[in-house]
Parts: structure tokens; C-alpha cells; sequence
């Protein structure tokens, strides 16, 4: 029969064709440059072309800002050989379709990664790739960079070219010299106050022109006058890290008003002819570390690094897979599964995944996060938060050890302040450190507040939470609220403090008018009934001491008159009224009977 030696011939067809198949799949690479990990499957020449190149673009961001080697967190590159192969990890559009992008950059918390399909064959997605490299540089700065200056450094790096023996760096960019010839001009003073939910920033019909004017200030600091702008960038710099807000440091930094700097960065722009520099690259900018084929497990790795970042979760999740099947014991495969589950809102298995990737040896700082945010969660869901602060606070502090400047580890460590037991100096160095960082962080001012308060340095602690206030535009409308109940708190205490004690020594009296001045002051609702009610119980001790003189001096007539008196107030108390009954009841069986007629 003729159908034998057809099907032998079809499994020989198909096993030829699955050869090729494979023979025609791209090997992965892999090359450790300084700065990022690199998973390639372009060639050697191509691969380390593209990470001198990245390298060449660090040290020329590195040789304008100082960069904390430490705080950077770690990037991985996948270069893919086309666009057919990385199209699978391009990043959707509302409507859920896949971008048509040639390659993207995104950065989580604790780690950042790049896709891009035949390297930079593409000028915009250089753009946008240098943009956001720079930004993943300047967040390790030893101050954050406000959003204006910070989108500024980035528009301008981002058109960096690497020449045969040098960098080139400030050519003008056109859509940006087009939206300022254009479009009018925002004061430089709303620039610095813009945040980033203001319209100014996240409305695209506005904010061509926060951008071009971002660009163009940052532009007239580095190339118009080098030694002057680089000491005007220090001293706002060092300003910042005083705790000076945007509009004081700018002002130190500039020895200017804002109006003057407006008709500066005007006369810079219509001089036109923007300078541009020679950036001479340093020798270590050159790539030598071995080309080696990719370990299996960490391409999945890489990968599915990628697939999160592009939002593509089941793609993540069946990388994950086979990362795990290789060797379960990584801790980078348990860091993403902890993520993705995160990602997908559930943080118990979120914290499962995190205390594994710990147990195996994590460096991530995000995983102490995880696992405090979910004992944070149990706790307060129990009513038990208090017995569980401070464990809660040491993953934070243990997560800023990893990576010193992660600003949800900081608000979170503030925010757990008020449940601690007791505090230490280290509570308040450590949050005093996030603040040098992130200057405009007026929600770690109330941490340091609360914890100088707890440790009974009440002049300070006061002082710390009128500043947080005075910048109540950074702090959420919850923070704002805690924010005035702490202040009516803290400036009631004193007299507080008087009332229980004159109670304790059983002068209800003297506490009951002190409590009388105390309910005079402005406060807040629940603060004024919680005072009312107090009010009311050192009324009633002091009426029970009038009943017990009254008593004591055998005037039982008057003591029972003044316990129906007090029986019939209607602002009393249950357990008042109840104990008021029984003191009646045990008064008029003291009465003397009348004896009976004889």
C-alpha cells in the first residue's frame, strides 16, 4: 500500500523542516557592560557597538550630574534580531492593540529594562530610549530632580550622538524650537511649580510647551555659559538638599527673580545658533567584557522582565514558568512572581512569592515592600497594627539599605511612624535622609514630626509639622487631615497632660475647670465630643464628692436629694447612672425606721 511510504516521507519532510527551523532561530547572547546586562541576539560586533554606544551616553550624562552609582536600578537590554521578533513584546494601545514601535524603555521600582528590535534603526526610538535612559540615571542623584528640570536634562541627553572618537551633545531639537516659535510661553515660575498632575504636564495639547521650555532652560545652563551654569546647578543642588523648596532654591541658585530669567531664556532663544559640545569619551566607556551565549534561564528571565514592562502579564507568566522549571532556586524568578502577583492584586501570594525570593538570598528591596505592605494589611484588618509596627518598619528600613533611595519604602515609613511603640534616633535619621532626598517630600516631614514627638522633642516636632503644612500642595487630602488633628492634638497636650493629672490625685474640681479652658480651644469635631465626654465624668466625681461630704457629715437627707438631682441629668452616662442608683439604693437603707406608735 502506497500510504507507508508517504506518511515516512511526510515525518521526514516535517523533521527536516523543524532542522531548519531551529538552525534559522537566532542565539542569544549575552555581554555585562557597566551599566546594564545585555541579552542579544544581534552579533558581537553589532551588540558591542550598541553597548559602547549606551556606555558612551552614561558618561556623558555622568559628566554633568553626579550620579550615586548605588541608588541605579539594575537594567537589563534585550536586542532583538528584527521587529518580527520582538513584536510579541510590544506594549498595547488603549484600544488593546500592539504599538507599532521599533523599541521602549520602561523602569519599575527596583529594576529597569529596554526592548528594541535592530538596535537604534530608528531616530525617534533613539529619542525616546536616550529620554528615559536619562531619567533612570538622574533618579540616582543624591536629591530628586524636580519635574521640570528633570524633563529638561532628559530632552537634552536625548538627542546625544556618538561619533568616531567623541560625543556630540545640544543639537536643537525642531519640534521643540517649533513649539517655542509658535506657541506661548509659560512664566518660568509656573514651570517650577508644575507638578506631575498638573495639565501643564500631562495634557498633551499644553504640554509641547513644558517641554521645549524645559529643554531650552536646561540647554542655556549647560551650553551657554558652562562654569556659571555648572555652579548655578550646584548651588541649587546643595539648596535642595537643605530642604529648600523649588521657588527658594531656584532664587539661591540663580541670585534672580523669576521675571528675569523669563527675558533671559528669551534673549537665549532668539540669539539662536545653540552651542554644542565635543564630549571626549573615557577609556572605560569601551566594552571588552566577554561575548558569551545566554544562559537559558536568564533569557527567560530577561524576558519576561520585558513582557511585564510591555503590561503583556500571561506572556510574564509563561516566561516565569520555564524560568522556574530551570532552576527553582533563582531569586530573580521568585522577585517577578511576586510582582506579577502584585501586579494582578493579590498580596498574599504577592508576599508568599517575596519571602521565597528572600529566603533564597534576594537583593531586591521591593520584596521587603511586598512582604511588609501584606503584614501591614493583616494587621490593621485584625486591629493589631501596633504590636506589628515596628516589624513592619524594619522591611522598610531594610528595603533602604538595599537601595537607598526608594521613595515608597520612605512614605511608608513615615506613614507607620504614628503606630510605633517607642522610637529610636535611627527612626528619625532614617527618615531625615529619604527627606535630603526627596526635598519636596512634605509627608516625610510628618514622619519626622511624629517620631521628634514621641521622643518628647515636642518644640521641634511642632515646628517640623507647621513646615509640612506650609507645603500642604505635596501632601494628599488624608495627610492634610492627619496633618490638623495632630496640630490640635499637640496643642492641647500640656493642658491634657494637667487634667489627668490633677485627676489622678483625685482633684476632680481643679481638673474639671482645666477641662473647662481646654474645650475653649479650636479643635476638631471628634476631639471636641471625646473632651465633652470627659467633661462629663469629672462632673460626676465631682458631684460624688459633694454626695460623699454630705454624707460623711451625717446629712444623709441632702446626700440623697443631691443623688436624685444627679439621677435625673440627662447627659449622664450609662454606667454613671447605674452606679448613681446603687449609691441612692445603699443611702436610704441608712436611714433610721421610725419606730411604731405604742
Amino acid at each position: 500500500m502506497p500510504r507507508f511510504p508517504f506518511s515516512r516521507a511526510l515525518a521526514t519532510l516535517a523533521t527536516l523542516c523543524l532542522v531548519l527551523a531551529a538552525a534559522a532561530a537566532p542565539k542569544w547572547n549575552t555581554i555585562q557592560a557597566p551599566h546594564c546586562l545585555i541579552v542579544s541576539q544581534l552579533s558581537e560586533k553589532e551588540t558591542r557597538e550598541w553597548a559602547t554606544q549606551f556606555e558612551q551616553f552614561t558618561a556623558a550624562v555622568r559628566g554633568v550630574l553626579t550620579i550615586e552609582e548605588r541608588f541605579l536600578p539594575p537594567l537589563t537590554v534585550v536586542l532583538f534580531a528584527d521587529s518580527g521578533k520582538f513584536a510579541p513584546y510590544c506594549p498595547r494601545n488603549a484600544d488593546g492593540k500592539k504599538r507599532d514601535i521599533a523599541g521602549f524603555f520602561t523602569t519599575q521600582e527596583t529594576w529597569s529594562v529596554i526592548g528594541l528590535a535592530d538596535a537604534f534603526s530608528s531616530e525617534e526610538t533613539r529619542h525616546v530610549v536616550l529620554h528615559e535612559a536619562t531619567h533612570w540615571l538622574v533618579s540616582a542623584t543624591a536629591t530628586k530632580l524636580p519635574l521640570w528640570l528633570n524633563e529638561g536634562f532628559a530632552e537634552v541627553f536625548s538627542s546625544f550622538e556618538a561619533r568616531k572618537d567623541h560625543g556630540l551633545l545640544g543639537q536643537p531639537i525642531d519640534y521643540h524650537v517649533a513649539a517655542l516659535t509658535r506657541e506661548t510661553w509659560v512664566p518660568i515660575l509656573e514651570l517650577l511649580l508644575t507638578a506631575p498632575s498638573s495639565p501643564l504636564y500631562t495634557d498633551n495639547n499644553r504640554n509641547r510647551i513644558f517641554y521645549a521650555e524645559s529643554w531650552l532652560f536646561v540647554h542655556q545652563l549647560l551650553f551657554k555659559d558652562r562654569a556659571a551654569g555648572y555652579a548655578s546647578l550646584n548651588r541649587f543642588f546643595d539648596a535642595r538638599l537643605h530642604g529648600a523648596d523649588q521657588l527658594a532654591a531656584f532664587q539661591s541658585a540663580f541670585v534672580k527673580d523669576t521675571t528675569a530669567a523669563d527675558a533671559e531664556l528669551k534673549r537665549y532663544f532668539s540669539r539662536g545658533g545653540f552651542g554644542l559640545t565635543k564630549l571626549p569619551f573615557p577609556p572605560e566607556a569601551k566594552v571588552t567584557s566577554p561575548f558569551a551565549p545566554a544562559p537559558p534561564q536568564t533569557v527567560e528571565i530577561a524576558l519576561a522582565r520585558l513582557a511585564i514592562g510591555a503590561g503583556d502579564i500571561e506572556l510574564a507568566r509563561t516566561h516565569i514558568d520555564k524560568a522556574l522549571a530551570i532552576d527553582p532556586t533563582t531569586p530573580a524568578v521568585h522577585e517577578l512572581l511576586a510582582m506579577l502577583e502584585s501586579i494582578r492584586s493579590n498580596p498574599e501570594a504577592a508576599s508568599t512569592a517575596a519571602s521565597t525570593a528572600l529566603n533564597h538570598g534576594s537583593k531586591d528591596a521591593w520584596m521587603h515592600i511586598l512582604v511588609a505592605q501584606n503584614l501591614w494589611k493583616q494587621q490593621s484588618d485584625r486591629g493589631t497594627l501596633d504590636t506589628a509596627a515596628r516589624e513592619i518598619a524594619d522591611h522598610y528600613a531594610k528595603a533602604l539599605e538595599l537601595q537607598p533611595n526608594l521613595r515608597n519604602a520612605y512614605s511608608n515609613y513615615a506613614h507607620i511612624a504614628q503606630s510605633l511603640p517607642s522610637v529610636t534616633q535611627a527612626d528619625a535619621s532614617l527618615l531625615t535622609a529619604g527627606f535630603k532626598i526627596y526635598p519636596d517630600a512634605a509627608d516625610l516631614l510628618l514622619g519626622i514630626a511624629v517620631v521628634l514627638h514621641k521622643g518628647n522633642n515636642d518644640a521641634q516636632a511642632t515646628q517640623l509639622l507647621g513646615l509640612a503644612l506650609s507645603r500642604s500642595s505635596y501632601l494628599s487630602q488624608e495627610d492634610i487631615a492627619y496633618a490638623e488633628r495632630l496640630r490640635s492634638e499637640w496643642r492641647i497636650e500640656p493642658l491634657a497632660r494637667k487634667i489627668e493629672e490633677l485627676a489622678k490625685n483625685k482633684l476632680y474640681a481643679d481638673a474639671l475647670s482645666e477641662c473647662e479652658k481646654l474645650l475653649q480651644e479650636p479643635m476638631q469635631m471628634n476631639q471636641q465630643r471625646m473632651w465633652e465626654r470627659r467633661r462629663n465624668d469629672l462632673r460626676f466625681q465631682v458631684a460624688l464628692d459633694e454626695i460623699q461630704l454630705s454624707e460623711n457629715s451625717g446629712n444623709l437627707e441632702e446626700a440623697i436629694r443631691q443623688l436624685e438631682a444627679l439621677i435625673a441629668r440627662t447627659d449622664l452616662a450609662q454606667g454613671h447612672l447605674s452606679f448613681a442608683r446603687r449609691q441612692l439604693e445603699r443611702i436610704r437603707k441608712r436611714l433610721p425606721t421610725a419606730e411604731a406608735a405604742p
